[in-house]
């Protein structure tokens, strides 16, 4: 009777043939590089015409977008200029720059860091506006450039 059984398993071994088990396995991994960035447009603006201890406002918005593919924080700054240097409070050779978000009220740049907004999402952007005040008193008889920076960074 053992010999019967066997020979029926060894049958049904041959018909259905050998059993393999998978020697490996693919798990397919993806990554994507955070990407922070930001474009502002327009890039240029001029004030035109001032004199000493005059102020003006720009007639435009100015439109910082997103163009990262993580949330964001925009920081803003300011820069002395040839001649003035960025201030608090316009004086001699000082002359201050303030910002603002279009919702907001203005502060006043700095030469450091500030934040400007935070946890701004992809494909958004956010819409600033400028004012300046001219220094008190001056030497300078040419051209001034009061840049302003905004720098991106992963919220």
């Amino acid at each position: 009777f053992v010999i019967l059984i066997l020979s029926l398993v060894a049958l049904v071994s041959l018909l259905v043939g050998p059993v393999w088990a998978a020697t490996t396995g693919t798990i397919n991994v993806t990554v994507t590089p955070k990407l922070i960035s930001l474009s502002v447009s327009p890039t240029s603006y001029d004030y035109g015409y001032l004199g000493l201890n005059d102020t003006t406002e720009t007639t435009i918005t100015f439109s910082v977008q997103h163009d990262g593919n993580v949330d964001e924080d925009f920081d803003i700054k300011g820069f002395d200029t040839a001649n003035w240097a960025l201030s608090g409070a316009a004086g001699a050779e000082a002359y201050r720059h303030d910002w603002k978000e279009v919702s907001g009220g203005y502060a006043a740049l700095t030469t450091g860091n500030a934040v400007a907004a935070t946890s701004v999402g992809a494909t958004n952007s956010k819409s600033f506006k400028f004012q300046l005040y001219t220094p008190a008193f001056s030497n300078a008889t040419s051209e001034q450039s009061p840049n302003v920076m905004f720098t991106a960074s992963e919220s």
